[in-house]
């Protein structure tokens, strides 16, 4: 997958590096570069200081802040374009910490009107740092052009700088099928395989039985802004549902804000954004925190402006810790100095004459908290593109530094302009992307008068940013109609308190978001163990086994990028069956064995004589040394007049049950003499097994605190022989269960079942008084009844036999 993405994204770079360059001379390489390039009100000449080749531009001798070197270019309406250049200063501005060149279109219509577009916003810089990237893009005028020049232009006329590597290129339009390429993307890089193996026990009708698989959360974030007094209003309980209900990110709009929490010196809002914060974490959301710097001079307080350089780093410093430290391990992200780069948001470093000021921002909040998520946040990147190389160019500076910035915020106010430029989307996209950072569009809302056509416009917009490989979450920003002109054309809701409701827009978003970018699918398993493969979108989900619409299974389950295999045993988790031999002979020492059928594994061996007497020798686990076949094998005994039989408990699942059995052992010779028979580590006894020639034996039971078979000897006629099953499996959980006594007479019988959601995977007879005619498991109660017989009439009460299961389910 990845690699299928690596080439659609070469594919389109190369198209990019081999088209046309429309500029002439863009390194001045060449003396006849004057017929193309003009300096308005400025100085130009070639020298020997470049970025590429031998020769660069110098431009100096600038008479103001719109004095610089331009080209006219010829471009085709309504096309898109990327602009490259380099540029390295000369001259550092007076009085400011850094400076900035700028990158202009100026268009010439040919009915006479003129626009000019900033499509560069070059970064911060000094003449210490040498060449630096100035670049930008542009979608050209509909409207029929007659001249349109590329300008450099920004800083003030003390200002001098080398321009070079200047570069003009059509950059090719998306395919008209982008949208169902963003799907198949999104196939590959959201999703995953759910790989399910369901067993349904036989307590289970099958055909009342379906698969739910819900999602709960997902791993791909979109959420929205809230307002702090919104969310606080109880009257407002439709806006708050809502949110709830749908968002599972939320970024405060301004309650976190400096200027609104401090709006005078010593008046202090904790109280609002603290309640705020509380609410949202106890609905379960993560939370945006925003911000806590905005260096744009108007976003500043304004108690804060007149103060000196050494008062302001004070108050920036008692902001960060205050803030920082009120909100630690509730906030999932800061933003943290809000539009600091296409904002011209450097008031804080030009006010301090701390360049680095931001930088130690950033240091400071992550020694206080250092398991919140620290970004940039900008504009005009995905909307516009001015400001997209000089956001990367930052953003590999703090790499550089090794500073703790997590990822790139671009905010995404779409321009009220018809449909979204997607391509200018992508493009932007792709530019962030070249610096590994995880991308969040962090105030995204797409314009549009036409209710239908906003719709249109976001759930494209929201599948689009869903698909790229670079964007980690979004955050839809003016969603919601309380007067905002611009929310006139973005809101998908509107109302007060009961009056709040979805629009059109909003019920399609909506339903993108819960449905569509979700996975909920209901399965109907076709046999007792199914295995099938879910393509899920990644996240929290809940699985369910549910039988007549009642839930008898759950469990929750994360899906990531490796997909998850997830085993689903409703029930005991094991399948079992009796395997009976035929009868044997009629005499001392006749037998007769049975094996388990093939893809089966023994568990349990009993025997049982035809006519309910006590005259057997009882029974053994064994193993025909030439086939390897496992079997269990009944013995008649002396005085016997009817045949025995031998019953094999033969299980199959889970996939992975596997059993040993241990070498059989002897007891002493005394009456009630035990031996014991321990199981290998980390196997239990599902089945266990007597035999003692004579009848002497009192029969076997499991004991599962020492993961032991016992057998008990009965008379002084020699010992008795105990064998038994040891198995193991994934959450394999096995107890014993004794019945109360049968009654006194011959063929009286007794039964003991197992509780609901295990099986039986032992079925045999005790009697420390001896007598036993035998038992077996036979079906009843649910998941069967173990049942043993009395084998001789008894003169003294309540001497008869008990029955012993031995019950197994998987545990979940």
């Amino acid at each position: 997958m990845t690699i299928v993405r690596t080439l659609v994204v070469l594919v389109f770079m190369h198209a990019y590096i081999f088209a046309e360059e429309l500029i002439q001379h863009g390194g001045f390489e060449e003396e006849g570069y004057t017929a193309f390039w003009d300096c308005t009100n400025c100085d130009m000449a070639r020298v020997q200081d470049s970025h590429g080749g031998l020769y660069a531009l110098k431009v100096e001798n600038r008479a103001d802040e719109s004095a610089g070197p331009h080209q006219t270019v010829n471009v085709t309406r309504n096309a898109f374009y990327g602009a490259e250049s380099y540029v390295k200063l000369l001259t550092d501005e007076e009085g400011s910490v850094h400076t900035r060149l700028e990158l202009f279109t100026k268009i010439t219509h040919t009915d006479g009107t003129k626009e000019s577009r900033k499509i560069g916003n070059g970064p911060y810089m000094t003449t210490a740092e040498g060449w630096k990237k100035l670049g930008g893009v542009f979608r050209a005028p509909e409207k029929d052009i007659d001249d349109l020049k590329i300008y450099f232009k920004g800083p003030g006329p003390s200002v001098s700088f080398l321009l070079d590597s200047v570069s003009l290129k059509l950059i090719p339009e998306m395919s008209d099928n982008w949208k169902e390429e963003a799907n198949e993307t999104i196939q590959q890089i959201r999703m995953a395989d759910i790989n399910l193996e369901v067993f349904i026990g036989d307590e289970y009708e099958l055909s009342d039985v379906e698969v739910r698989v819900d999602q709960v959360r997902s791993k791909f974030p979109i959420g929205a802004m809230v307002k702090a007094d919104r969310i606080l209003d109880e009257n407002d309980n439709k806006y708050r549902e809502f949110v709830s209900e749908t968002f599972e990110w939320i970024t405060i709009a301004n309650a976190l804000k400096w200027r609104l929490m401090q709006r005078e010196e010593d008046l202090l809002d904790y109280e609002k954004p603290n309640q705020t914060v509380d609410w949202l974490v106890e609905k379960g959301k993560e939370i945006r925190g925003h911000n806590v710097f905005w260096g744009v001079p108007k976003n500043v307080p304004e108690w804060l402006k007149d103060k000196s350089a050494e008062e302001v780093k004070k108050h920036v410093d008692d902001r960060l810790k205050g803030v920082v430290q009120a909100f630690k391990g509730r906030l999932a992200h800061w933003d943290v100095n809000n539009e600091f780069i296409a904002g011209h948001g450097d008031w804080y470093e030009q006010k301090t004459g701390d360049r680095f000021l931001t930088e130690k921002m950033f240091q400071n909040i992550s020694v206080i908290d250092s398991d919140v998520k620290l970004f940039f946040n900008e504009f005009n990147v995905i909307n516009g593109g001015a400001s997209t190389d000089a956001l990367v160019d930052m953003a590999e500076q703090y790499k550089a530094k090794g500073l703790p910035l997590y990822g790139i915020g671009t905010q995404g106010h779409l321009k009220n302009t018809g449909y979204p430029d997607i391509l200018r989307i992508k493009v932007n996209l792709d530019k962030l992307a070249t610096t590994g950072l995880p991308v969040w569009i962090t105030e995204l809302d797409t314009p549009a008068v036409d209710i239908n056509d906003r719709g249109d416009y976001y759930t494209d917009v929201l599948t689009y940013l869903y698909s790229h490989h670079a964007v980690e979450g979004i955050i839809i920003w003016l969603w919601h109609d309380d007067g905002n002109m611009r929310k006139n054309y973005t809101n998908l809701a509107g109302g007060l308190g009961n009056d709040f409701q979805l629009n059109d827009a909003g019920i399609r978003v909506q339903n993108l978001l819960r449905k569509t970018l979700r996975t909920n699918k209901v399965i109907k398993p076709t046999s007792q163990l199914s295995t099938m493969a879910v393509r899920a979108f990644m996240g929290d989900y809940t699985i369910k086994v549910l039988h007549n619409g009642e839930t008898v299974l759950e469990k929750m389950v994360t899906v990531g990028k490796e997909g998850a295999n997830v085993s689903l045993q409703a029930g005991s988790g094991l399948s079992c069956v009796n395997r009976w031999s035929a009868q044997s002979g009629v005499g001392n020492g006749e037998t007769v064995t049975v094996p388990c059928d093939d893809g089966e594994i023994m568990t349990g061996c009993s025997s049982r004589t035809i006519d309910k007497s006590e005259y057997r020798d009882g029974e053994r686990f064994g193993r025909d040394s030439s086939t390897k076949e496992r079997f269990c094998k009944a013995i008649n005994s002396a005085g016997s007049t009817a045949p025995v039989q031998a019953i094999a408990r033969c299980c199959k699942l889970p996939v992975d049950l596997q059993c040993s059995y241990p070498p059989a052992q002897t007891s002493g010779t005394g009456d009630n003499e035990q031996i014991s028979i321990p199981c290998p580590s980390g196997e239990v006894p599902t089945g266990c097994a007597c035999l003692a020639y004579r009848m002497t034996f009192d029969g076997s039971f499991p004991d599962m605190n020492t993961s032991s078979c016992i057998a008990q000897n009965d008379g002084e006629n020699g010992g008795s022989v105990g064998t038994g099953a040891c198995c193991q499996a994934s959450g394999l959980e096995c107890v014993t269960k004794m019945s109360e006594r049968s009654g006194d007479n011959q063929g009286d019988q007794v039964s003991v079942s197992c509780d609901a959601g295990y099986t039986i995977t032992g079925c045999n007879v005790y009697n420390d008084f001896g007598g036993t005619a035998g038992a077996y498991t036979a079906p009843g109660d649910g998941n069967g009844l173990c049942i043993a017989f009395n084998g001789r009439n008894r003169t003294t009460p309540n001497q008869g036999v008990k029955a012993v299961v031995t019950c197994c389910r998987i545990a979940n």
